[in-house]
């Protein structure tokens, strides 16, 4: 995928020795990073569509109950799907394109960072970061904000990709599910169920938290 950058030539980068070449080469990943965060949207792996599991109902459907956040909803289509079937249901995301689809019950989304500022004025039964996480640069701490966010009773639902599939946007790795859960309950939470797959070439880890 083409990213609109243009890359110093070698030479030009070796005259400028190791601390320089490095200094060049940190330079053009922060900028990328910051082309993809203003939404630059990169490919999905051939024959898989992120959105189709990212927007699924059934992955939640055992815990279901209003009112929802999704949190890096992406178009929304999963908040779409829970308003369609009765639920009071919300979403937010950091990418404006992202912003851009939200069509219909615009009220219901809120564009900006979950690591600045928690949205919407309640409380939530069932918060959804699927994919969130590894986005983060301090996902722990997040996770113990949203605690003030999360009625009695209610859960949280992560799905966190494990291992070394790295993208340009992501800011953690997590090497096991066992940090994945460690993570969790140093954040202030019970790990009620935990588990991992592979899902095409990703190892997937997929925890339901509680108070």
């Amino acid at each position: 995928m083409e990213s609109g950058l243009k890359v110093p030539k070698i030479k030009k980068v070796a005259e400028k020795g190791l601390y320089g070449a490095f200094s060049v080469i940190l330079e053009g990943v922060k900028r990328i990073e910051m082309k993809h965060n203003n939404n630059i949207i990169l490919q999905d792996p051939p024959g898989r569509d992120f959105s189709v599991e990212f927007s699924s109902v059934k992955k939640i459907e055992k815990y279901l109950d209003s009112p929802i956040l999704d949190i890096g909803c992406k178009a929304g289509k999963l908040v779409y799907k829970l308003i369609d079937k009765g639920y009071d249901a919300y979403g937010m995301d950091i990418g404006p394109r992202a912003a851009q689809q939200w069509t219909k019950h615009r009220e219901k989304f809120y564009e900006g960072d979950i690591e600045e500022y928690i949205p919407f004025d309640i409380n939530f039964k069932l918060i959804v970061m699927s994919h969130v996480l590894e986005h983060l640069y301090n996902p722990q701490e997040t996770l113990t904000r949203l605690r003030g966010r999360l009625k009695n009773g209610g859960k949280i639902f992560i799905e966190v990709p494990i291992g070394d599939m790295r993208h340009i946007s992501h800011k953690i790795i997590f090497k096991d599910l066992k940090e994945v859960e460690e993570m969790a309950r140093n954040g202030g939470y019970k790990v009620d169920e935990s588990s991992q797959r592979r899902v095409d070439n990703c190892s997937i880890a997929y925890l339901w938290l509680s108070l």
